[in-house]
């Protein structure tokens, strides 16, 4: 987790909500943590808005969402 901190802390629009948010959801599990650090260490110029994109474009990111709020579209209402 120290490297995906890191890497998310050297991203040139980077800001505390951003870091704390993939931080949050890459802990849930090993995949989504070496998900999240490949695809930064892959496009070292991505910026937050890409990083984001990438993170709710995975599977698990609704389950995620779900889990930690509430308020995720269940399977059947996503379009």
């Amino acid at each position: 987790m120290d490297r995906l901190k890191e890497l998310l802390n050297d991203v040139t629009d980077t800001y505390y909500d951003f870091v704390v948010g993939v931080l949050n959801y890459a802990k849930r599990n090993k995949s989504s943590q070496d998900a999240m650090t490949s695809f930064i260490e892959n496009n070292p110029d991505a910026r937050t808005s890409e990083i984001l994109e990438y993170m709710i474009s995975r599977d698990d990111y609704y389950d995620h969402a779900q889990c930690i709020v509430g308020v995720a579209p269940s399977t059947q209402e996503r379009v």
